[in-house]
């Protein structure tokens, strides 16, 4: 769903969504929901409509400031009286290093 290998802190994030017939056929102009998750907040959400393809390209920012790796995006659609959910793990990179010097002797 994402485009990215990883995303950092004030990333945009973009997802390439799809809604599909079970005969596979694209389902254009279809509204859902979606909610963008941080560490268990909400930091995201809306409605989206697809495209005459049956596709959007969700884009959102993280915050300037990560807990955690815990971000996950979920899609609700409702479909002939149906809820469907789909969530997928934002893949986030926090880049923290902890480095420590362990002397072995007097040099």
């Amino acid at each position: 769903m994402t485009s990215q290998k990883g995303y950092g802190p004030g990333d945009e994030v973009t997802a390439d969504f799809s809604v599909r017939s079970l005969a596979n056929l694209p389902i254009p102009f279809y509204e859902a929901e979606y909610t963008v998750m941080h560490n268990g907040e909400v930091i995201s959400e809306g409605k989206l409509i697809t495209d005459k393809d049956g596709r959007k390209i969700l884009k959102f920012k993280l915050p300037a400031v990560l807990k955690s790796a815990d971000a996950l995006l979920n899609i609700k659609v409702n479909f002939d009286g149906f809820t469907e959910s789909v969530s997928r793990n934002i893949p986030v990179v926090l880049n923290h290093l902890d480095v420590r010097l362990m002397p072995e002797g007097e040099h």
